[in-house]
């Protein structure tokens, strides 16, 4: 009987080590595991059907960020992207980060139609949902590449 509950301990020791880890700072998740978080999913709708406006209205709401000033850069630079490449057609999740059990950190690929512009949004789960707490949009290939390093 000793034999058998050693036994038991020890297996259940090495054969708890496989089991996953919980996420650690900086921790990249592929988009499939991860889900987007409704902040940002909706903001990036909303740019689809209802323009730049929209889509930073549903970004920043809940925030602490400045609706008026903030946002009002960045629908600009949203703007002055579509002039530049095109109409915003799509999205694709690029990665999520876990930064902790409550903040993720997202990179999108914003397609429009001649190229893509790269975006991050920080997002945190507090008591009443999700909001963005930090945002960058309009990152060309080699802001991703360092960002992502």
């Amino acid at each position: 009987m000793r034999k058998f509950l050693l036994m038991s301990v020890l297996c259940g020791g090495v054969l708890g080590s496989f089991t996953p880890a919980t996420a650690v700072w900086g921790q990249t998740e592929t988009p499939s595991t991860v889900a987007l978080p409704p902040i940002v999913l909706n903001g990036l709708n909303d740019y689809k059907t209802s323009g730049p406006e929209e889509a930073v209205k549903t970004w920043f709401k809940g925030s602490s960020m400045d609706l008026e000033n903030t946002g009002a850069s960045a629908v600009t630079e949203l703007k002055r992207t579509q002039e530049q490449l095109g109409a915003y057609l799509s999205y694709d999740v690029v990665t999520i980060r876990t930064i902790s059990a409550r903040t993720l950190v997202v990179y999108i690929a914003l397609n429009y139609e001649k190229e893509p512009r790269f975006a991050k949004f920080v997002a945190y789960r507090g008591g009443h949902g999700w909001i963005l707490i930090d945002y960058h949009l309009g990152g060309d290939l080699n802001w991703l590449g360092a960002e992502l390093k």
